[in-house]
């Protein structure tokens, strides 16, 4: 999970092959701040062809 906004975490997820799926919305607090957070995934199986 990243918490957002998070720019830089988001586009190093996005280049080891992550997809986001889905998104929690106002489920933490961070800085006296509530956030959101994005649910990545990635699999661990190569599919091949």
């Amino acid at each position: 999970m990243i918490a957002l906004p998070n720019q830089r975490n988001e586009a190093l997820h996005q280049k080891l092959g992550y997809i986001k799926v889905g998104v929690m919305e106002r489920c933490g607090v961070k800085f006296d701040q509530v956030i959101d957070t994005f649910i990545w995934q990635r699999s661990l199986i190569e599919e091949h062809g």
